[in-house]
């Protein structure tokens, strides 16, 4: 039967290519199931994408951390495969990941013949929508508001816009995903996040000068990040011509 409940749903695509691409597979599958296979995580195939939910069959109570985590394990492992690979003169396939926590339905479904156990609604659409957004961003793993709020704590990760996705009129927060907290070696991304933190924050509150002077002193610290450059040059241009009084912020994406 079919039972609805609260999951969180992680939907990773690589991009189009055939040389290693079911070894790359391989790798994502095995850092979102590690051996032995846990009950309250389910994993599927979806063409060249692999759809994940923490939550089902057995009950998740730590659903939302242990998705960011698995998201987190899988970019890793790919960074390691990629380095091999370009050691070898080959071509590297990006993973984008997406990740939203919500309510879904999950159970049997499919015919008299043949079932999957899997899950469906809104937040699997999501989910889904979220990674192609990656692509927008230059970013690899994004996770919804509802997700951030859940682990905001115990991971760092960076306001990228407020949006809607195709489909949808509310606008929602959206997050890149970037490390756990207090993990040695990740000081410089946790400095990344306060200050796209504080920027996006004064960004948002039609602060345009000062949302334009903190994502400069961003961009002298990390002059390699698209993220901030785009910020800046969206915040410097608002600052010299304001958008229209009723300005509320969110991007509408036209495409999934």
């Amino acid at each position: 039967g079919l039972a609805s409940g609260e999951h969180t749903v992680v939907l990773s695509k690589a991009t189009e290519g055939q040389n290693g691409h079911n070894r790359l597979v391989s790798v994502t599958a095995d850092a979102i199931l590690p051996a032995p296979p846990l009950p309250e995580r389910r994993i599927e195939y979806i063409g060249d994408s692999i759809m994940a939910f923490w939550g089902a069959p057995l009950v998740d109570k730590d659903h939302e951390a242990n998705a960011c985590r698995a998201a987190l394990r899988c970019q890793e492992r790919l960074s390691e495969l990629h380095r091999e690979w370009e050691k070898q003169g080959g071509v590297t396939l990006p993973t984008r990941i997406g990740i939203h926590s919500g309510p879904t339905i999950v159970g049997n479904m499919g015919s008299d013949e043949r079932m999957n156990y899997s899950v469906l609604g809104d937040s699997v659409n999501l989910a889904s929508r979220l990674e192609g957004v990656n692509h927008r961003y230059g970013t690899q793993i994004i996770i919804s508001e509802d997700t951030y709020e859940k682990v905001s704590v115990r991971f760092q990760a960076r306001p990228l816009d407020l949006v809607a996705v195709k489909g949808k009129r509310q606008g929602k927060r959206i997050y890149e995903l970037m490390a756990e907290t207090g993990k040695p070696g990740n000081e410089g991304l946790e400095a990344l996040c306060r200050g796209s933190s504080e920027a996006f924050s004064f960004y948002m509150a039609k602060d345009w000068a000062s949302a334009r002077d903190a994502y400069q002193r961003l961009r002298d610290r990390f002059p390699e990040d698209k993220v901030t450059a785009m910020h800046l040059e969206r915040s410097t241009r608002y600052a010299e011509e304001p958008p229209a009084d009723d300005w509320d912020g969110i991007v509408r994406l036209s495409t999934k």
